[in-house]
C-alpha cells in the first residue's frame, strides 16, 4: 500500500456471477477499469471502443463494457474500461 492511497473492496457483477476486487479510490480517473480476465470471468460482454489517454500521457483504445457495481451495499451500473492489466 502507498503511503496515502485509499483500497476499497469493490464488487464487480455481470451476467454470469460477481468478483470481489481490490481497487485504489479516489484516484481522479474517468472511468473504471477491469481486467479481460474478470471481465471474461463474469461475462461481461464488450460494447465498444474508446479512446483514453493515461496518467503518463500516452493514448490507447480499449473495449467498454457494462457492469454494475457494489461497494458497502450500494450497488450501480458502471461502464467500464476492460484491457490487459499490463497496459492500463
Amino acid at each position: 500500500m502507498v503511503v496515502g492511497e485509499t483500497r476499497v473492496t469493490v464488487r464487480v457483477c455481470g451476467p454470469k456471477g460477481y468478483v470481489d476486487v481490490e481497487m485504489v479510490a479516489g484516484t481522479g480517473a474517468t472511468l473504471t477499469t477491469i481486467p479481460e480476465t474478470i471481465a471474461d470471468e463474469i461475462g461481461l460482454v464488450r460494447s465498444g471502443l474508446v479512446m483514453v489517454k493515461l496518467a503518463d500521457g500516452t493514448r490507447r483504445t480499449v473495449a467498454v463494457a457494462d457492469a454494475e457495481v457494489e461497494v458497502r451495499g450500494d450497488r450501480a451500473p458502471v461502464r467500464v474500461l476492460v484491457g490487459p492489466v499490463d497496459h492500463l
